[in-house]
């Protein structure tokens, strides 16, 4: 049984998302119907021939703002045998505790129960990347992570084991060294590897979709290396460009093939203010067919 202790507890349900469990089973439904998610319920499970998917891209927004184009990334999921574990690597925006933050045990609740973390898959990622470290100081005020629970839960009947990596660096041999320990440790077995992270912040429109596409084009080429260099050499606010290079460069590690994008809109489609928006990109990595 998981030592109380190890349990972390919901920081921004309420916030980002609704407390209650009804509510917010409501709201993510309302996410996947919402004109810019999949516009439908996700079907479990279907025959997807497409390519098994290996990781993704997810925004991290409220759920108002980011929650259709994240719902596009699990509705593709909920086309597939569920994960055995979904690896959630997230930036670190409070600025807390360790560069490469693995929380290394017990459960994370949300309103909708509890995720067991995986613990084996931790030891072995701690064991190979010098630059990890066990820490719980990183994640207890993080939302970016958090974020994605509930629609984990809501995408399987029965949810996976989960691990959660916060990156409070963009130190390239760091991320390189995480990138190969996370391939290594997820080699055998059916794993997600998910990268949360919003786009451009506070630009007018017109500029956030200029800089997004820049970014997102390295995306779609599963260029890890020319993401990070595109991102610091155009001060793209991309808050989770560590995490998105690391998911990138351990699935390509995997044998990933290819990336498509399924998604990108702006806070300005929902408020009808362009002149300072946050940009929302929902994408997925998949094998070979």
């Amino acid at each position: 049984m998981s030592d109380e202790r190890a349990i972390r507890y919901p920081a921004v349900a309420g916030q980002f998302y609704e407390r209650n469990s009804n509510r917010l089973r409501n709201q993510l439904d309302q996410c996947f119907l919402h004109d810019l998610g999949p516009g439908k319920l996700p079907e479990t499970p279907l025959d997807d021939d497409e390519g098994r998917i290996l990781g993704a891209m997810c925004p991290h927004a409220g759920y108002l703002y980011s929650g259709p184009p994240a719902a596009k990334v699990y509705f593709q999921l909920a086309r597939q045998p569920r994960p055995d574990t979904v690896v959630v690597l997230c930036p670190n925006h409070s600025g807390w505790g360790e560069p490469v933050s693995v929380w290394p045990d017990g459960e994370w609740e949300t309103p909708l129960g509890r995720l067991a973390v995986d613990e084996a898959l931790n030891a072995g990622v701690l064991a190979r990347c010098a630059h990890a470290r066990a820490d719980r100081q990183a994640h207890l005020r993080e939302h970016s992570a958090e974020v994605q629970l509930p629609f984990i839960q809501y995408t399987y009947f029965e949810p996976p084991k989960i691990a959660v990596i916060c990156l409070g660096t963009h130190q390239r041999e760091a991320l390189r060294s995480l990138a190969e320990a996370l391939a290594e440790v997820t080699a055998e077995g059916h794993y997600l590897l998910l990268a949360s992270t919003d786009m451009s912040h506070q630009l007018s429109k017109r500029d956030a979709e200029r800089l997004d596409k820049m970014a997102l084009d390295k995306v779609a080429a599963m260029d890890a290396e020319s993401l990070l260099d595109v991102v610091e050499a155009n001060d793209i606010s991309m808050c989770g460009v560590a995490p998105t290079a690391v998911m990138l460069a351990a699935c390509k590690l995997r044998g990933a093939e290819s990336a498509e994008l399924l998604a990108y809109s702006t806070s300005g489609d929902i408020t009808g203010d362009n002149a300072h928006v946050v940009g929302y990109a929902a994408a997925v990595v998949r094998a070979a067919s």
